[in-house]
């Protein structure tokens, strides 16, 4: 039991653990990043859509009416009730 035990604390305090930390939080990291942009693209595409459906609606482009639209899609409860 006594060598089961100072081959496992052996094996944790080696560069190998160390590393394989070091990995996974980048790793960690990479997935954040990742949804982060994800997020930002998707938000990009829903306010694209939502100026779209603005001027289907009659809104011209230099119009009060759409300038408004896009200050309402800034938040995602809005553009979800537009």
């Amino acid at each position: 039991m006594v060598k089961l035990m100072t081959g496992l604390i052996n094996t944790m305090n080696s560069e190998n653990t160390s590393d394989m930390i070091t990995k996974y939080a980048n790793k960690r990291q990479e997935a954040k990043d990742k949804a982060k942009e994800n997020k930002a693209n998707n938000t990009k595409e829903s306010i694209t859509h939502c100026q779209m459906l603005a001027v289907k609606c009659g809104a011209e482009e230099t119009s009060v009416e759409y300038f408004m639209a896009t200050q309402l899609f800034a938040d995602e409860a809005s553009k979800v009730i537009f």
